[in-house]
């Protein structure tokens, strides 16, 4: 397969390839995940009332998404859908603008827990209410003021 300048792919493999679609109306973690990727057998489902489908990429055909980062997939989901898959801790955090979409993200396509962002960056609840993080959700992620 090679990657074209639109992150889409072209299947020069001479067999035909298949292209997981997760549901971005109500994605689950995993499948948001999987989104965009590309295997050389068709996609099964990845868990009970799962509503991804598997694309075909016949030989010679360019895949029909481009293959993206997960933090290039979150920024195109709607506010609830994000918000269900976050967390309400995150989406404190993306909503007042301390966090990016990419810093709740691994290269591997693993979320990183909000509590941990706010530990490493050793940020105190008063600091997260100041920003304008509900007091509730800065004392979870932060503790009790000091």
């Amino acid at each position: 397969m090679s990657r074209g300048d639109d992150g889409r792919w072209f299947n020069d493999t001479g067999r035909w390839a298949y292209q997981l679609v997760s549901s971005l109306r109500r994605p689950c973690r995993h499948c948001i995940t999987l989104h965009g990727q590309i295997g050389p057998d068709p996609w099964p489902p990845q868990h009970p009332n799962c509503e991804c489908e598997s694309l075909e990429i016949p030989p010679g055909s360019w895949s029909p998404l481009p293959v993206s980062e997960l933090s290039e997939v979150l920024a195109r989901l709607d506010g609830a859908a994000l918000a269900q898959l976050l967390g309400a801790e995150a989406t404190a955090l993306l909503d007042v603008g301390l966090v990016g979409l990419s810093d709740l993200v691994t290269p591997d396509g693993d979320f990183v827990p909000a509590g941990e962002i706010v530990r490493r960056r050793g940020w105190t609840r008063e600091r997260l209410v100041a920003a304008g993080v509900p007091p509730g959700i800065a004392e979870r992620l932060a503790g009790p003021p000091s």
